[in-house]
């Protein structure tokens, strides 16, 4: 569940980045994995509030990019 649950916003904030007029890179998302393990805990119990807008088959807002003076992501 938390891996598509990754893909899902990666693909959102992909669109996103580009109807902002970002360039993104197909081959450069061929290689982004959704799941990083960083905020995963593979031991725990995961407990899932789902917010109104997600139980309404929408997603939630995706923050806005604030761009930088040499458009850089990092």
């Amino acid at each position: 569940m938390i891996v598509y649950w990754n893909a899902l916003y990666i693909e959102e904030a992909v669109r996103q980045l580009r109807i902002e007029g970002f360039e993104v890179n197909d081959v450069d998302i061929a290689k982004v994995f959704p799941f990083a393990f960083k905020h995963i805990n593979m031991n725990g119990k995961y407990v899932f509030l789902v917010p109104k807008e997600v139980k309404e088959g929408k997603l939630r807002p995706l923050r806005k990019l604030v761009e930088e003076d040499d458009n850089s992501l990092s």
